[in-house]
């Protein structure tokens, strides 16, 4: 049966009656996962589908670029502003 209702997929999720071996529960309240990302959107042979992914940690896929002398004092300068003032 379809869920509409965020909160009520959460909550089947952690109730987990429809699967014997309680996946869903499990990985909702493992204490090896840290974050979780979840989706919400129609499906086309569905009136909607939820999706989670669950990390136990991010890893960045490239080094970041180091910032230049001139980027720091910019974004130093920025952040000093009286923004009240400006607008």
């Amino acid at each position: 049966m379809p869920r509409d209702d965020p909160q009520d997929i959460v909550i089947a999720w952690v109730v987990d009656d429809s699967n014997p071996k309680r996946n869903r529960r499990e990985n909702l309240l493992s204490a090896t996962n840290k974050l979780c990302g979840i989706a919400y959107g129609d499906h086309a042979n569905s009136q909607n589908c939820t999706v989670a992914v669950f990390a136990a940690q991010v890893v960045p896929l490239v080094q970041p670029v180091q910032k230049t002398q001139k980027q720091d004092k910019r974004e130093l300068a920025i952040a000093q502003m009286d923004w009240p003032k400006l607008v």
